[in-house]
């Protein structure tokens, strides 16, 4: 049977409506595709929101601490964390307030224990310095951070006199106005460690005059910081050569490479 041409005219619109009807199809299933992606973005956001404001409320705050001279009332109180509040959106700067607020603790350590416990971990703060200010002693840790101002210096304690500072509250860190007494100190302090040897106080209200009082028993004169390391090492072997019921004072103002000279006087 021969096709005539309306045969294939009405071939050629039934090819162009399938054609036409695949492309439909496959643009609602791109659409059907793109609503699925953003309803789940959707989803995950919302799910997301709520689990940073509904979700996981803090339900026990838990303190780990020791030694610690402050409550657990207290050092919830100082990181700023409540109860109820969700458990990934508080507490950011608790580990650098718990410190500043309260001097006597040296670090805090926040735990987030899913799905709504904190624990709190303290590590106590170790006084070493007694930084003299006029009429105040600023008691200070090992990096200069105050952990009480007091009217008396603790016996216990490093004294350092001599020195101008910007009387930090409790909690702040010492600054030192005079930036060559302050390298002078973390020098001298490092060459005593390493000799072992006890330091009571530590006087540089003169660089030229910087006088020491060690173990108790002996007040030091180094003079100048002019051969200060080689000054300290041969301080240590005069301590070794004296009996440790000895007292007395030790001047080493004129001491030079050359000559060697420590005198001891006892008293």
């Amino acid at each position: 049977m021969a096709v005539t041409p309306n045969d294939a005219i009405e071939e050629r619109r039934r090819e162009i409506q399938k054609k036409r009807k695949a492309q439909k199809a496959r643009r609602r299933k791109a659409a059907l595709k793109r609503f699925l992606v953003l309803l789940c973005i959707v989803a995950v956001i919302t799910l997301a929101v709520l689990s940073l404001t509904v979700f996981f409320p803090v339900e026990k705050i838990t303190v780990e601490s020791k030694e610690s001279v402050y409550t657990n009332e207290q050092i919830i109180k100082a990181s700023g964390i409540k109860k109820g509040e969700n458990l990934w959106m508080t507490g950011f700067n608790a580990e650098k307030d718990i410190p500043t607020k309260l001097p006597f603790i040296a670090q805090a350590e926040v735990k987030r224990k899913f799905p709504s416990s904190i624990v709190i971990k303290t590590t106590p703060a170790k006084a070493v310095y007694n930084i003299v200010a006029k009429n105040d002693y600023y008691v200070c840790d090992g990096e200069y951070k105050v952990l009480e101002i007091t009217k008396e210096p603790n016996a216990s304690l490093m004294l350092i006199s001599g020195v101008d500072i910007n009387k930090p509250k409790a909690g702040n860190k010492v600054s030192f106005t005079d930036t060559k007494k302050q390298e002078l100190l973390q020098k001298l302090f490092g060459l005593l460690t390493d000799k072992s040897i006890k330091v009571n106080s530590v006087d540089i209200t003169e660089l030229m005059e910087i006088k020491i009082r060690v173990e108790n028993r002996f007040n030091v004169e180094l003079g100048s910081s002019a051969h200060i390391d080689l000054k300290v090492a041969h301080l240590a072997g005069m301590l070794k050569e004296v009996d440790e019921d000895v007292i007395g004072s030790i001047d080493l103002t004129e001491y030079t490479p050359e000559n060697g000279r420590g005198i001891l006087t006892r008293e």
